[in-house]
């Protein structure tokens, strides 16, 4: 059988910025022993192109048009698991690392690092080696611990009308979307105020962006509507600041 040091490492490149590409395969380009196969923009495209190259490497971004990229992920886990995932990001947040641990990427790469890194973790990840460090470890059981696991102990309708009011809905719009009343829609979100630890409205919406939670959770079904939400600036004041 031929060893992957005798074949050359076939890098799929998933980011939606042309100038990201062009700078990435500027690097590997000199390399002898890494091969950039080619180059989605969408999560779609990126599925399409595992099946038809079969990459040793998915180099993903996680800023992408369509899907979540995690879903990618997980796509390739099942259908092509002799793809290796690392992800390559200009974003390093603790929700979206403890999605990556979780979803079972190889590594998770920044875009700021030197590109002799890139080159040695393209390496080192088509040898089958974790590079997930036991600070990023640390960092997504931290996470998981102080955010998901509270966001997790809501009920899925607590969770629903979170999320409808971090979209900006008032309760009266919420309570006619969902079929219910204004007076029960208070109460979940009360309920809600106290797992999650916050006095207020106004605390949750911060907790719920502070924590990226509204970007990792589909919107709820009618999210897109825009009337009935709430413009009052005294509503969001608290919120400027961690937006």
């Amino acid at each position: 059988m031929t060893s992957q040091a005798t074949r050359p490492i076939r890098v799929l490149i998933v980011d939606d910025h042309t100038t990201a590409c062009a700078g990435i395969r500027a690097i590997l380009a000199p390399v002898p022993d890494i091969c950039v196969v080619g180059e989605a923009s969408t999560n779609a495209e990126a599925r399409t192109l595992v099946a038809q190259l079969r990459p040793t490497i998915l180099l993903l971004d996680l800023v992408l048009p369509d899907a979540r990229p995690y879903e990618t992920e997980r796509w390739v886990r099942e259908h092509y698991p002799e793809t290796i995932t690392l992800v390559l990001t200009g974003h390093d947040r603790d929700h979206l690392l403890y999605q990556g641990v979780r979803a079972g990427v190889a590594g998770y790469l920044t875009k700021e690092q030197p590109s002799h890194h890139l080159v040695d973790a393209i390496r080192r990840a088509a040898n089958w080696e974790n590079l997930l460090t036991a600070d990023q470890h640390k960092r997504a059981q931290s996470w998981q611990a102080n955010v998901g696991a509270r966001w997790a102990g809501l009920t899925g309708r607590e969770q629903e009308i979170l999320l409808f009011m971090a979209r900006g809905f008032t309760n009266r719009r919420i309570a006619e979307m969902l079929g219910i009343t204004e007076g029960t829609v208070k109460q979940h979100l009360n309920r809600s105020y106290s797992k999650l630890g916050v006095p207020t409205r106004a605390a949750a919406l911060n907790w719920i962006w502070e924590h990226n939670v509204a970007e990792f959770h589909p919107a709820p079904s009618g999210a897109s509507s825009d009337s009935e939400r709430d413009d009052d600036p005294e509503s969001c004041k608290d919120i400027t600041k961690v937006i």
